[in-house]
Parts: C-alpha cells; structure tokens; sequence
C-alpha cells in the first residue's frame, strides 16, 4: 500500500511509542473516526467515549491520535497515517464494547480485517 508523498510529513512527522500501545492505552486516547462511522455515533456514545476519557479528533493529529475507528479498509488519508505509525485501526465494535465494558475493549479482538478490501489493495 503506497502513500501519497504529500501525506508523508503530516503522518510520519511524530511517530511514538504511544501509537504502538500493544496492551491497553496509557495516556489519553485520542480518536479518529472514518466518515462513514463519525456520521453513525450517537451523541451518547460521544458522552460515554468523553467519560472513558476520550478525545476526539476532527482530523488526523501526528503523535497525537492513538486509534483510528474505521469499518472498511480504505486509503484515506487516516488509515494510511495510522498504518505508518503502527496504530491501532480498530472497528466500530470497539467503541461500543468499551462503552458497554466501561473501560477500554482489548483492541487485538477488534482490529479492523476487511477480507475483500485486502485482496484488491495487495
């Protein structure tokens, strides 16, 4: 999957061993969302992800977003930053796991893996 020089800067500039939070997220997390799953959310599920101590991101955010919430693999600008920084690209579930949990889902159960994307994109 290649990366549109243009994008590079604004994605690699600030890689940190945050956006590769392996076990659960430590400091704040930061999200950012697909347009696709931003239009759905609820503003109570915004008050809850608030509650769980979330921020949002309107856009990508370098060093800063720790998560992006995606339901189909796409080459978007914040999918293609999250890959480069190794961050997790998690599914709509997630959210709403965690929200039901009240603490922060495991992220490994929720990766986003989009069988019929991956084939065409390589």
């Amino acid at each position: 999957v290649g990366i549109s020089s243009s994008l590079w800067p604004r994605c690699a500039s600030a890689t940190s061993a945050r956006g590769r939070n392996e076990d659960r997220p430590n400091g704040p997390v930061v999200l950012c969302f697909s347009r696709k799953v931003w239009a759905k959310l609820s503003v109570k599920e915004l008050a809850a992800l608030s509650r769980l101590g979330a921020s949002v991101a309107a856009s990508w955010r370098a060093g800063a977003t720790t998560h992006a919430v995606a339901a189909t693999l796409r080459r978007s600008e914040n999918l293609m930053c999250a890959v480069c920084q190794g961050l997790h690209i998690v599914t709509p579930q997630w959210i709403l796991a965690s929200i039901s949990a009240e603490r922060w889902a495991d992220e490994r159960e929720h990766a986003l893996r989009d069988g019929a994307a991956e084939a065409t994109t390589g």
